[in-house]
């Protein structure tokens, strides 16, 4: 009797551990994507920016309309 529910103990706490487990894989893949995602979003405005200031520099104040021929 005593072994049985030791067995039952063991195998709830196993059970316990794999889905703890589980979910600690899961926070820690949504942690990697956030990261990934807010990376993105930094490096996509700086180089907007960057792109903003080499037009400034080659002398167009205004950005092209797209559909128009630019500099014809």
């Amino acid at each position: 009797m005593i072994a049985s529910f030791h067995r039952s103990l063991l195998r709830a706490l196993g059970q316990g551990l794999a889905s703890l487990t589980l979910l600690a894989g899961m926070a820690l893949m949504a942690l990697a994507a956030g990261l990934a995602l807010l990376g993105a979003m930094i490096g996509l405005s700086i180089a907007i920016g960057l792109m903003a200031v080499r037009q400034r520099i080659r002398g167009g104040s205004e950005p092209p309309i797209a559909g128009t021929l630019h500099g014809a």
